[in-house]
């Protein structure tokens, strides 16, 4: 489910701009509501990426036109020969792969 996030960050999927804010809130509420259960410093590490990047990209939805819940999230970092994204994806992306591979490891 975190990879919808991911397919958000990087300019992808903008006609589902009202979805991937309400997802996006709803992973920030969930996160903030496990926080303190994280099973290890791996997990903690996670949660603060995906949850950082999931409520940086939420704010600039929340409060950019064309409005609430609408708006455009701001991509500051351009590669030319890859994409434009900026922290909070960069932070979600690198969140959900520890993610992966903390699940694949056991």
């Amino acid at each position: 489910m975190l990879v919808v996030l991911v397919i958000a960050a990087f300019s992808m999927g903008t006609s589902l701009t009202p979805f991937i804010t309400a997802f996006a809130c709803a992973v920030v509420v969930a996160i903030t509501w496990f926080a303190g259960r994280a099973a290890s410093a791996g997990w903690a590490l996670v949660l603060g990426l995906v949850g950082g990047g999931a409520a940086g990209n939420l704010v600039d939805r929340l409060a950019r036109p064309p409005g609430p819940g609408r708006g455009a999230v701001v991509d500051f970092v351009d590669v030319a020969w890859f994409a434009a994204f900026n922290l909070a994806d960069a932070a979600l992306t690198i969140g959900v792969a520890v993610a992966f591979v903390l699940s694949w490891r056991g």
